[in-house]
């Protein structure tokens, strides 16, 4: 009795498979769904016997184009097998290339262009959706890395590296304190292989001087992008490159090197060295990474400012496994009045002009970057581990929105903890819509926005619930000896609790 069942249902199953190919087959809409593939390599084998199908119905002209098919989609079966989830998106990013140009050239039909293309932008949206989650640390060597959790971690960036007038590439610092960085965070990879790294490369000031100039020609980017993977990926054994180039176009401090053509030149350069770190994984075998860092706050050191204006995020996104969103420094030296450093939301008694209000806070920041083309899931939301300070001209409204005489310390978290959150003479507050805290000093006219543990894990729940691919925090030196940041970014989005 328990043969013949066994039997019959193996018979029902063959049965149903079998209408279902013929659905696959024959329908105009023959579109491979959620509900049909239990997996993406049943998926894929799926997508191989269409791409047979099609050859056989003359769908696809020529046994070479349906070799080429063949061929990628054995690939990407090779890449599920082996679990490397970005190289899978890669690949599939480029059949979707393939299929597009095959129909551009005549080379398959109108049918079969419309159901492979179709299926392919499935799948990649089906991978995309299973990346695993990020939280990135800044970290530049003014911690022991052992202070911090690794379970807390998925990515840690070294600060920094720039450029000097030759277009070289060093570390900050002299190079002996530089390796000993190195020596340490490889050690602590070891001990948490989980864990990457990525050197960064600019940042605010000096640093991101040259990049205008190695960007500029296809030679120096070339000579640049090889220096650079040669110094700190072959040699320093980082998984990846970080770029933060503040800014291109216009945006920085004066003594940076601006061009017109830095936007443009900045695409080339990052495809240059996406095209350089694709080779080096085809000959290790193993995936690197090709990051960017981008601003958020809507004024920089000329005034009003439009992030669109320095980055093309459309064409960055294609060649970048993700961008780090700055949001902070979103009220900052530049503004026109004390305001916050990473607000939710726009507030209604903010006096900044409505047209960069709506876009000057992480709602509107992560809203923009989605029109300029970036997927949710490659967008990292940048936290900020420390505050910014004002001296207003008058303590109305406990200083927040007033004009300010000048800028004061920025000071990180763990002193905010234990030396102004101490102090009675600094009155605690709480902004309900733009969901972060500020300090006030009356006796100082003193006005000091910052995050704590509650502001922190209201942007984890913002990543989440808008798919989002993790957070970054500047940096995790600026943590508590607790750690109370990290667990408040990390635990949501990692979902981790101990």
């Amino acid at each position: 009795m328990k043969y013949n069942s066994v039997v019959n249902l193996r018979s029902a199953l063959v049965f149903a498979f079998f209408l279902t190919m013929c659905v696959v087959f024959l329908s105009e809409s023959e579109k491979i769904s959620a509900e049909s593939s239990t997996s993406q390599i049943e998926a894929i084998q799926d997508m191989k016997t269409l791409v047979t199908h099609y050859k056989k119905d003359d769908d696809i002209m020529f046994e070479e184009v349906t070799h080429n098919l063949q061929i990628h989609l054995e690939a990407l079966a090779h890449f599920e097998r082996e679990g490397k989830k970005e190289k899978s998106i890669k690949h599939l990013k480029n059949l979707k290339k393939l299929i597009n140009y095959q129909y551009e050239n005549d080379l398959i039909s109108e049918k079969a262009y419309h159901v492979l293309e179709s299926n392919t932008e499935h799948l990649i949206q089906t991978k995309q959706n299973e990346k695993d989650p990020i939280v990135m640390g800044y970290w530049n060597g003014d911690k022991k890395l052992e202070n911090f959790p690794a379970n807390k971690l998925t990515h840690i960036n070294y600060a920094f590296a720039y450029i000097d007038e030759e277009g070289n590439v060093h570390p900050d610092t002299s190079y002996e304190e530089a390796e000993n960085d190195f020596n340490e965070l490889n050690k602590y990879k070891e001990e948490n292989p989980h864990i990457k790294s990525s050197i960064s490369i600019g940042g605010w000031g000096p640093n991101s001087k040259y990049f205008s100039d190695v960007a500029s020609t296809k030679k120096s980017r070339e000579k640049f992008a090889q220096a650079t993977i040669d110094k700190f990926i072959k040699k320093y054994n980082f998984d990846g490159i970080d770029i933060d180039w503040e800014f291109p176009v216009e945006g920085g401090v004066d003594e940076l090197h601006y061009d017109p053509k830095d936007k443009e030149n900045l695409t080339l350069l990052v495809k240059e060295f996406r095209d350089q770190l694709d080779q080096l994984e085809k000959k290790n075998n193993r995936e690197y990474l090709l990051t960017a860092a981008t601003p958020a706050g809507r004024y920089q050191s000329e005034g009003p400012y439009d992030p669109a204006d320095s980055y093309d995020f459309e064409e960055l996104s294609k060649y970048l496994d993700w961008i780090y969103l700055m949001a902070y420094d979103i009220g900052n030296g530049f503004s026109p009045v004390a305001n916050f450093n990473t607000p939710m939301q726009p507030v209604n008694s903010d006096p900044t002009p409505n047209e960069i209000k709506k876009w000057n806070n992480v709602n509107g920041a992560v809203e923009y970057y989605q029109m300029q083309g970036v997927p949710s899931n490659q967008l990292v939301l940048g936290t900020a581990f420390y505050g910014r300070s004002f001296k207003v001209s008058n303590e109305e409204n406990q200083g927040l929105y007033q004009e300010y005489e000048s800028t004061g310390p920025s000071p990180q978290w763990s002193e905010i903890k234990k030396d102004y959150l101490t102090d009675p003479d600094w009155k605690k507050h709480w902004h309900s819509t733009a969901k972060v805290p500020w300090l006030f000093n009356s006796k100082t006219n003193m006005f000091l926005a910052y995050d704590n543990p509650k502001s922190i894990n209201k942007k984890a729940q913002f990543i989440n619930k808008h798919n989002l691919r993790g957070g970054m925090i500047w940096h995790l030196g600026l943590d508590d000896n607790q750690n109370s940041l990290l667990n408040a970014l990390s635990n949501p989005v990692l979902k981790t609790n101990h």
